[in-house]
């Protein structure tokens, strides 16, 4: 049932696959690279956002749960997947079903997913994960080559990969990574002396992207910087990005209220003058996690305050038809207050855009795709 929605995302397809390309372009042809899609693709919708990489020439996916990876494969998608997360025991028959490739961190995993793949007569590509600095998931440098032996003793196991992640790529400050690196290089040389075939080597995320074409080597893994989002203010902008998405609304009801008439929970927006206030159908269930205009009190409050009255910081609000508009009072659960007083023309159902974490959006929300920037040429 196509209903008509009152809340919604645009997604602009054209961009995701520019994106990608040039990601493409900025590794070089030689260089696969692995386009991750968790999280919903970051908001986006997993599954039409991994149609738009693939098309685009991604050798596969990446993602961290065995969920996520199961609506790929349900949705028709059959590319390598790369999940993230170690499977447990109970998730190693899903994993060699949707024909998975698995992170291995530790002998005990590779057992249970060998014994999986042994059952079930069939192979299962693994990759092992190596814990080079990040001190999350993997095995430490010195257990690597007790693994890796491990993993190629084991029948029904392929090693198509090895890889590490950086914990400070995204810094101006480069040492750790490299140091990181350099710990990366040491382990796959120690493999291969050993005369294991390591298959992909691969460390680079999207901050080593832009800044470390040193460590690109066999495949890259372009995250964040596929959404039209650079990791950090600190790392170069040699990758033109378009920007991808974009949370809307609309106007559901208009009202005035006198001056002095209080708006939200709390009553701690209290209106100066007559006010033209617009309700829009959206809240911290949306993603709308931020602070309206009116909310001074609580911690740092007095300095919020005084930055916003200097110039230098502008409180929250939405844009409706051009104009920045404010909003006031508490953000509820799922409708939120802007005050249009100083935009007399707007109306009810007219569009709103919004600030939101785009991660924290339900995937409820509808996602548009668009195939251009102009929503009237998709």
């Amino acid at each position: 049932m196509n209903l008509p929605a009152s809340v919604w995302v645009e997604v602009r397809r054209d961009a995701l696959a520019h994106n990608f390309r040039a990601v493409q372009k900025l590794v070089g042809e030689s260089v696969k690279v692995l386009a991750v899609v968790k999280a919903n693709a970051y908001g986006h919708g997993a599954v039409e956002s991994a149609k738009a990489f693939l098309e685009a020439g991604a050798w596969g996916l990446g993602v961290t749960h065995l969920q996520e990876a199961v609506e790929l494969r349900d949705a028709g998608i059959t590319a390598p997947i790369l999940a993230f997360e170690p499977f447990l025991p109970d998730e190693a028959e899903w994993a060699v079903r949707c024909g998975l490739t698995a992170t291995i961190a530790s002998i005990e995993e590779a057992e249970w997913l060998n014994e999986a793949a042994q059952k079930a007569g069939q192979g299962l590509a693994v990759h092992l994960k190596i814990d080079t600095g990040m001190g999350r998931l993997g095995a430490l440098p010195e257990d690597a080559l007790a693994l890796a032996e491990a993993v190629a003793g084991m029948p029904a196991l392929k090693l198509s990969g090895i890889y590490s992640h950086f914990a400070a790529a995204y810094r101006a400050d480069k040492r750790l990574a490299l140091r990181q690196f350099e710990r990366f290089q040491a382990v796959t040389g120690q493999l291969e002396g050993a005369g294991l075939a390591v298959g992909l080597r691969h460390i680079a995320n999207s901050a080593a992207i832009c800044d470390l074409p040193e460590t690109y080597l066999d495949m890259v893994r372009a995250g964040t910087i596929l959404y039209g989002q650079y990791p950090s203010s600190e790392v170069s902008r040699r990758c033109p990005l378009e920007p991808t998405w974009q949370l809307k609304t609309r106007i559901v009801f208009i009202k005035e209220v006198p001056p002095g008439w209080t708006v939200g929970y709390g009553g701690e927006f209290r209106a100066l003058r007559r006010t033209r206030v617009g309700i829009l159908p959206v809240g911290l269930a949306e993603g709308l996690g931020i602070e309206p205009v009116s909310l001074y009190a609580g911690k740092q409050g007095w300095i919020r305050l005084l930055a916003r009255l200097t110039g230098k910081a502008r409180p929250p609000g939405v844009t409706i038809r051009g104009q920045w508009t404010p909003l006031i009072g508490r953000v509820a659960m799922q409708m939120s207050a802007v005050d249009i007083t100083d935009l007399p023309g707007a109306a009810v159902g007219d569009e709103a855009l919004l600030s939101a974490r785009r991660i924290t959006t339900p995937p409820s929300i509808p996602r548009i795709y668009l195939y251009s920037a102009d929503p009237a040429k998709s």
